[in-house]
């Protein structure tokens, strides 16, 4: 896995004990693009590492660290994962295309085993290029340099990974103009039997109770916590600040914005704004 100066993008990904065939072909030694893997139930003498004993939070955790620091953008795609061009570009160059946005969090278009309500909206998809869209799913996310050391590490306390995802998403808010779903892809889940063992499929509401906790966390450290009490929002439920947010683009049918390609999204004021971040939870602020 041999890395060039000045590539576009990488890719990082999870898997039991090899990498999706299909994906290394797609963006292994690319013009822009390399690709990485961690392995957690076998060893594989090309991965970064063999990560036995780890939930996929700790996991993606060792993949944000261990990855070369020479990208533009960090691709975090699970193994199972199906990607489909809607028109006649590749993925690779789908979302090469759609890297000119700068976006500061690139995303695609649910499909077939993502839970969504967009899913099943093919006028919305139909409807534009690209959305604005809060909370979408973790399957994939490509993140811009300059905010990898906001979001990661991932939140691992609770070692339920769905509580990961939505500090993930929630931790989006303060770029939520700047991040983008493409429609020009679709991207299905198509899990399999051996990471159908992982912790947060074992017991939804178990999972949902470590997720109010950290929401418990999180909230008083979220500046904007009365516009959910406004809005008449369950301000203890942890997807109350979900459901403000998705309410809330979809009203204002907020549409995407080209930056510059040397934008820097690492911006304190702009962090502050919405989150106290002198907070321990916020410690990777600099």
């Amino acid at each position: 896995m041999s890395a060039s100066e000045n590539k576009r993008f990488c890719v990082l990904q999870i898997t039991p004990d090899s990498p999706n065939p299909v994906h290394v072909e797609l963006f292994e030694e690319r013009q822009d693009s390399d690709f990485y893997f961690v392995t957690f139930a076998k060893e594989n003498e090309k991965s970064l590492k063999y990560c036995p004993n780890t939930v996929w939070s700790e996991t993606r955790n060792i993949l944000a660290e261990l990855v070369p620091k020479k990208y533009d953008y960090y691709m975090f795609i699970e193994s199972d994962i199906i990607l489909e061009p809607r028109f006649d570009l590749s993925a690779y160059d789908q979302i090469l295309q759609d890297l000119e946005f700068n976006p500061a969090v690139l995303t695609y278009y649910p499909g077939r085993g993502i839970h969504s309500p967009l899913v099943q909206d093919q006028e919305y998809l139909n409807s534009r290029d690209y959305s604005c869209i809060p909370f979408t799913h973790n399957g994939i996310k490509i993140v811009h340099k300059s905010l990898m050391k906001w979001f990661f590490p991932l939140y691992v306390k609770h070692r339920t990974d769905t509580d990961a995802c939505h500090m993930f998403n929630i931790q989006e808010i303060p770029f939520l103009l700047d991040i983008i779903c493409s429609h020009k892809m679709i991207h299905h889940n198509s899990p399999n039997d051996t990471e159908g063992e992982k912790e947060y499929n074992k017991n939804p509401a178990y999972t949902k109770s470590k997720m109010d906790e950290m929401w418990a966390e999180v909230r008083p450290h979220y500046k904007k916590l009365n516009l959910l009490i406004e809005g008449g929002y369950n301000i203890h439920d942890s997807l109350s600040i979900k459901s403000f947010f998705v309410s809330l683009f979809k009203e204002k049918n907020i549409t995407p914005r080209m930056n510059c390609k040397d934008v820097n999204y690492y911006n304190k004021d702009r962090i502050s704004r919405f989150f106290d971040i002198e907070s321990p939870l916020f410690g990777s602020i600099k």
